[in-house]
């Protein structure tokens, strides 16, 4: 029992200890003004037009665009259709060859964190070249995630898509949202800190691990949302938006329901397991780290038992010893 207790505990810290999601920061205009372009970069990159995207890049960079345009071209209609928007146009995609670039050549100002960004009324994405990266988040993701503000931005323009909407739209989409994410989820139950629908709905903390946890609750309610009320709901919820109805007038209008409501049911998948079991089943690390934990485990039982087993096979001799004692007593006394 004790054992099993030790285990929880290195489980839990092992939870506690796991490195946090990379945050993807789009930068765009308060109010969104269409003036689709294409970027300026130098004269000597290579530009490769394609069907929906057109990528920039140094030459030693051609393949990697080449991959990443194959991404776009695959994942741009899919993602518009899930969402139920429009693609709009081309999309243009900065590959640039340095942290130093990829700063300066954003048409306005963004995080120092920041691993890709999106700017809807450009059409703009702009991406750092693989070998740059610190993120180990997929360049291919950061991509699909910077698409879909591209797409969510064109069809609010010139207002701007609700950010619970597009942030959570974009880490579910571009598969971001995993067993990983949604630790923070049980993390911040764990520790008292529930997950208000409202308070994201008004915006996301300065906070960036605070952002975090908004991040990952905006997609798990997407998720929750997709689960119970069928795959379009997604697409409704865009529409009832881009309608202007407000955060709860548009979930009632996927729903039919009113968000408080809603939101308790919601909020029972953090008690009832189902958000924890996700978590165990999608989260391979953890898996891993379990199996060599519950190995050593194993050894330390399996010792116990040897050593059980020689301490009984030595009071077995002992016995016997004592027994052969005594026949050669009564012989000698005989």
């Amino acid at each position: 029992m004790r054992s099993l207790w030790i285990l929880a505990v290195l489980l839990v810290s092992m939870w506690a200890s796991s490195p946090a999601m990379a945050q993807v920061m789009t930068a765009g205009d308060p109010e969104i003004r269409v003036v689709e372009g294409p970027p300026v970069v130098p004269d000597e990159w290579q530009t490769l037009e394609t069907p929906w995207l057109t990528m920039y890049g140094p030459d030693y960079e051609l393949q990697a665009l080449m991959h990443l345009a194959d991404v776009g071209n695959e994942a741009l209609p899919k993602l518009a259709a899930e969402l139920g928007v429009p693609i709009g146009g081309t999309v243009h995609v900065v590959v640039a060859p340095t942290r130093g670039q990829f700063m300066s050549m954003q048409p306005g100002r963004v995080p120092e964190y920041a691993d890709g960004t999106a700017w809807p009324s450009r059409g703009h994405i702009y991406l750092q070249r693989p070998a740059i990266r610190s993120s180990e988040r997929p360049i291919e993701q950061v991509l699909q995630h910077e698409l879909v503000h591209i797409l969510l931005g064109r069809t609010f323009a010139p207002a701007t898509p609700p950010t619970w909407l597009q942030e959570g739209a974009a880490t579910l989409l571009s598969g971001e949202y995993d067993g990983e994410m949604s630790m923070l989820l049980v993390q911040a139950v764990a520790t008292g800190h529930r997950p208000s629908l409202t308070a994201i709905s008004n915006g996301f903390p300065r906070n960036e691990a605070k952002a975090q946890i908004a991040y990952a609750e905006s997609a798990d309610f997407l998720v929750f949302l997709r689960e119970q009320y069928g795959d379009d709901a997604l697409s409704k919820l865009v529409l009832a938006s881009k309608q202007g109805a407000p955060f709860p007038a548009a979930v009632r209008s996927v729903t039919g329901e009113f968000l408080d409501d809603v939101q308790p049911r919601w909020r029972r998948r953090f008690h009832t397991g189902a958000l924890s079991w996700f978590t165990l089943l999608s989260n391979w690390e953890m898996w891993w780290a379990a199996g060599g934990l519950f190995a050593m485990v194993g050894l330390v039982l399996a010792r116990r038992r040897s050593n059980a087993r020689l301490t009984a096979m030595a009071a077995e001799e002992a016995r016997l010893d004592r027994l052969m004692a005594q026949l050669f007593q009564r012989d000698e006394v005989g």
